[in-house]
């Protein structure tokens, strides 16, 4: 009895630290859109493009754009992913792009480091460590100092619905107000 309430236990172990917050990419249709609000009323709204080529160079990416209020507008950027939805690229509309390298580590569960290189920038170095929390994830974002040194940007926890976009993500940045963002509505296709 004992062999299998252990069993019962480890499988239960093994099963809860395996849960998945990947932004289910391959499986959110071209034209589905999410629009979410910010705690002070601001609203934005996200078009899935599905894969598309990035402009320089030959790979493919998962592209969704990004609009100021109900998606009625011009985009303020897009952003190129993995499949997982961990950011490679954003492009601003004067074409912009800030990258990650290897990417935004958004969707890895564990630590994780990348370099973003600004336009015109060296690139800032940053180790974000990421765990599971029922329904979602939280995490911490350091940079990470010439020094070595890390100095905290921001800690965070999401909720996630069932294709892996937060339902509710709330922020905390060192020595200033927090912050929130809520989904109002989805539409996949």
């Amino acid at each position: 009895m004992r062999v299998i309430v252990l069993l019962l236990v480890c499988l239960y172990a093994a099963g809860a630290t395996a849960q998945d917050i990947s932004k289910k990419m391959p499986q959110i249709a071209p034209g589905s859109t999410v629009t979410m609000q910010y705690n002070n009323g601001d609203t934005f709204t996200q078009r899935f493009l599905g894969k598309q080529p990035f402009p320089w160079g030959n790979k493919s990416y998962y592209v969704y754009e990004t609009f100021t209020g109900q998606g009625d507008q011009e985009p303020n950027h897009l952003v190129y992913t993995l499949k997982n939805g961990n950011a490679v690229y954003e492009m601003n509309p004067y074409g912009g792009v800030i990258r990650y390298v290897p990417h935004n580590c958004a969707r890895e569960i564990g630590t994780c480091s990348y370099t973003r290189y600004l336009p015109d920038s060296n690139g800032e170095h940053f180790r974000r460590v990421t765990a599971i929390k029922p329904g979602g994830y939280k995490f911490s974002l350091f940079l990470i100092e010439e020094s070595g040194n890390k100095r905290l940007q921001i800690t965070g926890r999401a909720t996630l619905d069932d294709m892996g976009i937060a339902k509710l993500r709330v922020f905390t940045v060192p020595d200033e107000d927090g912050f929130s963002i809520r989904m109002l509505r989805s539409n996949y296709k």
